[in-house]
């Protein structure tokens, strides 16, 4: 299974099926304002499952409505990962982003 992995981060064509997989999970759920990061890709196994986990670009409230921020929340694929507040003085903290990833099982005979 190690040797799947190297071999998925090593071929680009195969990289790239999957930010596509990623890309499109997020458009099949009708939002527009939320892409993939093509520079943050894992691939990992998971009883003997290789399982790729693809970054959404990081996004704000102000960049993103809540009605899309709700849709990407009902998506099964999505993990969301919380980094939304920084202290700016001792009792004042601001929201910054939001963001996560798409993890999904990659399957070979799918992709050939």
């Amino acid at each position: 299974m190690n040797e799947a992995i190297l071999n998925l981060i090593s071929n680009e064509q195969m990289r790239e099926s999957c930010y596509i997989k990623a890309q499109n999970i997020i458009e099949n759920a009708g939002l527009k304002s939320i892409e993939v990061d093509r520079t943050q890709f894992t691939a990992r196994n998971d009883n003997n499952k290789l399982i790729i986990r693809i970054a959404v670009k990081k996004f704000t409230k102000h960049t993103v409505s809540s009605n899309e921020l709700r849709a990407l929340k009902r998506i099964p694929e999505y993990r969301p990962v919380y980094d939304r507040y920084k202290r700016m003085s001792h009792f004042e903290h601001r929201p910054l982003y939001e963001w996560g990833y798409i993890e999904f099982e990659y399957l070979q005979s799918n992709n050939h």
